[in-house]
């Protein structure tokens, strides 16, 4: 019943051109309600509000808005937040900013904004995901690449946003997504990350999480042994067109510029007596690099 009000109420300030510092006026002034509904050609709003809503009692009501009007007045609340919600207009046109190569940088610093944080990003993010899918007037060809860095990505993330992560490609919108564990993502959104994303690079991760990944790009290597691994190095994954290829590289300071390749560290580790860190001796067969003695000169 709360995001029917909410939902409906928006659409009466929408079609009204006002902004949500109204929000309160639609649901308590009923004069003022019915002046506005006047104006909105939404049957169904305008049903709700006149058959529904004006049915209730006073109690009744107050039982159901309380809830919704303290979190927008609590939103409202930050002089700074409030001037971005009752603007009529934005002051920069995102569309703008990708097709011409801009930059934009957006800080959402909770220890300032607090509970607004999420939300702005929130929205922030629906309104990019606008604006790259609006460039379908745009041929492939020409559509300019814009690139999208996300810090604390597991703050902005909701279920919608896997709409973002399944198109975002035809729509020359790159992602770059940093979070703390895959626990912070629902199910879903999880899935769709892990699907999605072409380039992974994992860090220190928890138990569960080394299970999970070690299935996911690191064939033969069992969760504790990529836990142990993974707080001395960070190791990259790629996927090219597609397809996951069939070497990794692994950065196992400083026993790497030691012994010169993993391979190394793990025969090494095995001949002598000498201290390696558990997990630092990973298999030969996970970290065996398939590639050409010259093309591992090259990139060295």
């Amino acid at each position: 019943r709360t995001d029917e009000i909410f939902r409906n109420t928006l659409i009466v300030l929408i079609e009204n051109n006002l902004t949500i510092a109204e929000f309160s006026l639609v649901l308590r002034d009923a004069e003022i309600r019915k002046r506005l509904l006047a104006n909105v050609k939404n049957e169904i709003c305008r049903e709700f509000f006149n058959e529904q809503y004006g049915a209730w009692n006073a109690k009744t009501k107050t039982e159901w808005t309380a809830p919704i009007l303290n979190k927008v007045g609590a939103l409202l609340s930050d002089d700074r937040v409030r001037e971005i919600f009752v603007s009529r207009e934005s002051s920069f046109n995102l569309r703008r900013i990708m097709d011409e190569g801009k930059i934009i940088l957006v800080k959402l610093d909770k220890g300032r904004l607090k509970g607004a944080s999420e939300l702005l990003g929130s929205l922030l993010l629906s309104k990019i995901q606008m604006a790259a899918f609006s460039r379908t007037d745009v041929r492939m060809s020409e559509r300019r690449q814009f690139y999208l860095y996300i810090d604390e990505f597991q703050n902005f993330a909701t279920e919608s946003f896997r709409n973002t992560l399944d198109e975002a490609a035809k729509y020359k919108l790159s992602l770059v997504l940093a979070h703390q564990n895959l626990s912070q993502l629902p199910s879903e959104l999880r899935a769709s990350v892990l699907t999605n994303c072409g380039l992974q690079a994992y860090f220190r991760v928890a138990r569960l999480d080394a299970e999970l990944l070690a299935k996911e790009a690191f064939a033969g290597v069992y969760g504790a042994r990529l836990r142990a691994a993974l707080s001395l190095s960070a190791s990259p994954t790629s996927l090219p067109h597609g397809r996951t290829p069939e070497w990794t590289r692994k950065s196992l300071r400083p026993w790497l510029r030691k012994h010169g390749s993993a391979n190394a560290i793990c025969e090494d580790g095995t001949k002598s007596k000498e201290s390696i860190p558990r997990g630092a001796a990973l298999s030969a067969q996970a970290t065996r690099w398939k590639v050409s003695e010259k093309t591992r000169r090259a990139r060295s």
